[in-house]
């Protein structure tokens, strides 16, 4: 496992501020969305809202965590790589490993606060469907964040690209607007 990712897995700072981010985000996401409405107008709009905000934080933050690490350890890795320390399917095992368990906590940690805070469809069914629909779209972002990584080199660029390269997937995926609107140039199926 490279250094870099040992330091930032043994940064007490680091994995805090993340649990705090998920924590602050759970709770404003109690305060917005735990009304009852007796209007089902309402009630639809909050829950396609709070569903959103769940998609785009697991998104976003799944992007972010993993859109630095390459170039960071891009020097390291190359010359590595170059002097036949490893292969890279061994590097990117050992990377994704040593994130698992931060991938798989921070959505469950905002999950279980939002989730029973609103008191959604409390069975367990659903929970777990939501939960796994969480993780899948958090792993799906940091690998889209690995590749943006990968592919651009500075750093800054890359986290400038984020927000264009994301949201337009976001768009065609169905979260803005129903998939039939989507022109069969953008579908991928």
């Amino acid at each position: 496992m490279k250094r870099s990712t040992i330091n930032e897995l043994r940064n007490p700072l680091g994995i805090r501020s993340k649990v705090f981010q998920m924590v602050f985000f759970g709770v404003v996401t109690i305060i917005i969305y735990e009304k009852d409405s007796d209007d089902l107008d309402t009630y639809i709009q909050n829950t396609a809202g709070l569903l959103f905000f769940l998609v785009l934080n697991c998104c976003f933050s799944g992007v972010f965590n993993s859109i630095n690490i390459f170039s960071q350890e891009r020097p390291v890795f190359i010359r590595e790589r170059l002097s036949n320390t490893y292969r890279t399917s061994s590097y990117f095992v050992g990377r994704s490993l040593a994130y698992i368990p931060l991938e798989v906590f921070l959505p469950l940690l905002m999950l279980v606060i939002c989730y029973f805070g609103i008191n959604l469809d409390n069975s367990g069914h659903a929970f777990i469907i939501t939960l796994g629909s969480s993780w899948l779209a958090t792993w799906m972002a940091s690998a889209w964040g690995l590749l943006l990584s990968t592919a651009i080199a500075s750093a800054e660029l890359a986290n400038s690209l984020v927000p264009v390269l994301v949201i337009p997937l976001m768009l065609v995926g169905g979260l803005y607007a129903p998939l039939g609107n989507v022109h069969d140039f953008y579908r991928v199926f």
